[in-house]
């Protein structure tokens, strides 16, 4: 029995992918790389913007121990530039008195803002309040 030559052809052209078939496969997977490059991109960013706040914070921190272990200093505005982590920040550090029922007169309410030197884009901000040393 042979196999008409109607039936071999249409066979073979079922055999693999048009020219148009390829072409919109490709669009499709361009269209989806690129939004996987997008998204890589700016979780890539998130982390390194979230790796430089951490240590923002951990300079924050550094510098509230240093003052609780001299004791609060006078009211004041202080300013300091510090090396940690591989980079300079710039450690600013507001001192006043509380107006507390409970506290009295007896602590100071510090606020500490870090920057990564250069910056104007404050890093890290913490506020605590340390005991006025006895004089």
């Amino acid at each position: 029995m042979a196999v008409s030559p109607t039936v071999n052809r249409h066979h073979r052209r079922r055999a693999g992918f048009t020219l148009l078939e390829v072409m919109i496969a490709l669009a499709v997977f361009a269209v989806l790389a690129s939004s996987v490059v997008v998204v890589v991109t700016q979780a890539v960013s998130n982390a390194d913007g979230l790796q430089q706040r951490t240590y923002g914070m951990w300079v924050a921190e550094n510098t509230l121990n240093e003052l609780r272990l001299t004791g609060a200093p006078a009211n004041n505005t202080y300013q300091k530039t510090v090396d940690n982590f591989g980079r300079q920040w710039t450690v600013s550090w507001q001192v006043e008195n509380t107006q507390s029922v409970t506290y009295g007169p007896f602590v100071r309410r510090v606020t500490i803002s870090v920057f990564p030197e250069g910056s104007a884009q404050s890093m890290a901000e913490l506020t605590a309040l340390l005991e006025v040393p006895l004089q």
